[in-house]
């Protein structure tokens, strides 16, 4: 009897010790795992309900009365590119993500410090969009942007370059690929910002964030939709990531 216990004991923390080695080298297999357990019912069918963090000064519409919290202890339990804390609500096939946290302004040039794009630069870099993504070459700024961006003493050119490095910091780190992305503005221009589009390799799921700046406060708001295709396109997904305002006080 002894020994069958030992080896029910043994074989429990092989197992453990199996999965714990499996999420750390594809932490996609959590992912789908916690996923999966999620149930039928879908997110779209929900109320949208109004959701400001505590202490936060952005507001977004989550399909939930409350959303859940993710913590560095529990973010191997959803794909998404955002850091830690944030709040989420999900199923199966999707999941609505939203969080703020700082953002180091120290090494971006001030005004008239002569920040300017190399030359000849190609599509692909910061700032430049390709025509074949968005169906016109865009200015190196978002129209009506300067004036709110200049008016905190710093550079609108190394604004927009910094914002770019944080959408492509972000998901580099989930392992995703950019496919796509837009300027975008909160608050009549004074919240910079992008829309980026794109897919994860480990689990091919794609995914659609609004990532914005708020020069006066040093931080940066940002939102994300991240699953099966379908479903992160759909006018539900689109109506989340439209939802989301927020302020400087």
């Amino acid at each position: 009897m002894r020994e069958l216990v030992s080896l029910v004991l043994f074989l429990m923390i092989a197992g453990i010790a199996v999965f714990g080695l499996t999420v750390a080298l594809d932490p996609s297999k959590t992912y789908e795992l916690f996923a999966s357990l999620s149930g039928s019912e879908t997110i779209d069918s929900r109320e949208s309900n109004a959701f400001v963090p505590p202490k936060g000064k952005f507001r977004i519409y989550f399909p939930a009365k409350k959303p859940g919290e993710l913590t560095e202890m529990s973010k191997f339990l959803r794909q998404t590119p955002l850091p830690c804390p944030q709040y989420y609500v999900a199923d199966r096939d999707v999941g609505y993500f939203a969080t703020e946290f700082p953002a180091d302004l120290s090494n971006v040039a001030r005004a008239g410090q002569g920040f300017a794009p190399k030359e000849n630069a190609s599509p692909d870099d910061p700032i430049f969009f390709a025509a074949a993504q968005t169906g016109a070459v865009l200015a190196p700024t978002p129209v009506g942007n300067n004036e709110a961006i200049a008016r905190y003493g710093l550079d609108p050119l190394a604004v927009q370059t910094f914002i770019d490095g944080k959408c492509a910091e972000l998901i580099d780190a989930k392992k995703g690929t950019i496919t796509n992305k837009f300027p975008a503005a909160l608050g009549g221009g004074a919240f910079p910002g992008r829309y980026v589009e794109g897919t994860f390799k480990n689990t091919q799921n794609a995914f659609r964030m609004r990532l914005f700046l708020d020069q006066r406060t040093q931080r940066i708001v940002c939102v994300a939709v991240v699953g099966k295709t379908k479903r992160v396109y759909s006018p539900h997904a689109t109506k989340f990531l439209n939802s989301l305002d927020m302020w400087s006080s």
